[in-house]
């Protein structure tokens, strides 16, 4: 547990298309120096 957590704004955009981008983002892989980041 623990982290570090953000906010992402996304003005002008409805709960659907908002709910696709996340789902976009958390399911992206992202690797920092050789290391993968898990989103959740």
């Amino acid at each position: 547990m623990g982290g570090d957590e953000f906010v992402i704004l996304l003005p002008n955009t409805n709960r659907k298309t908002a709910e696709k981008i996340a789902e976009r983002i958390k399911n992206r892989r992202i690797e920092v120096n050789n290391n993968r980041i898990c989103l959740s």
